[in-house]
């Protein structure tokens, strides 16, 4: 400031004066002069700028540090989330199947209490029952099958009188002198079953026995195709 306010502007040749050595060399000196004040006046506004400028990159690198921490971290718990998801995805699924399961066992159990109270609060047992059944069918199964092979082999000619005799006094008397046992009344199992009967009278066959085992004989023998 001394500098700028006693010596600038340093004195310059008069106009129309002849420039001399000296006055050249003032003239060097004071731009000089002038260039070092220029530079120290820019020096003085950019060095706390320089200043404020490191402090500021440091901060910056310090801050970008913490950014990529908080980015790998943030990733992470990406990572972790998904695996949670995937996680209780699968619990619901299983927790699903489990509740079915469940429900159906409910329901099975439900079923089988309700069977149950029907077979204790019922005077017959249904599966006992149908043990008989069965038992009493494999019993008869010999005579059944001799029954229906004389009705296909010896009654398809005769008319409802004739092959109620015939089967009655003839063929059942024969089986029981020789104490084989058979169904009573004998039954159409050994040639067609009770579901292909009712589809026939579904059909339109007439409801009696007769006409059934007419269409027995005619599906199973040849030797009677216009019963």
């Amino acid at each position: 400031e001394q500098l700028e306010a006693n010596w600038l502007p340093l004195p310059t040749p008069l106009e129309g004066e002849e420039p001399t050595e000296t006055t050249a060399l003032i003239a060097g000196l004071s731009q000089w002069v002038t260039s070092i004040v220029k530079m120290f006046h820019i020096y003085t506004v950019i060095k706390p700028k320089q200043s404020q400028l490191k402090e500021l990159t440091a901060e910056k690198k310090v801050l970008s540090n913490s950014v990529s921490e908080l980015t790998s971290r943030m990733k992470a718990l990406q990572a972790r989330l998904q695996d949670l998801m995937k996680n209780f995805q699968d619990a619901a699924e299983e927790k699903n199947s489990s509740v079915a399961g469940l429900e159906n066992l409910t329901a099975s159990c439900n079923i089988a209490g309700k069977l149950a109270q029907v077979i204790k609060s019922s005077r017959s047992n249904p599966i006992q029952d149908a043990l008989d059944r069965t038992e009493q069918q494999l019993e008869c199964l010999l005579g059944d099958t001799l029954v229906a092979a004389a009705l296909v082999t010896y009654s398809g000619h005769l008319d409802l009188r004739g092959r109620s005799s015939f089967i009655e006094d003839n063929v059942l008397a024969d089986l029981r002198a020789q104490k084989i046992r058979v169904s009573i009344p004998p039954t159409l199992d050994a040639l067609v079953s009770a579901a292909q009967v009712a589809e026939w009278r579904w059909n339109g066959l007439p409801p009696q026995s007769f006409m059934a085992e007419s269409a027995a004989i005619a599906l199973n023998s040849a030797a009677w195709p216009m019963l």
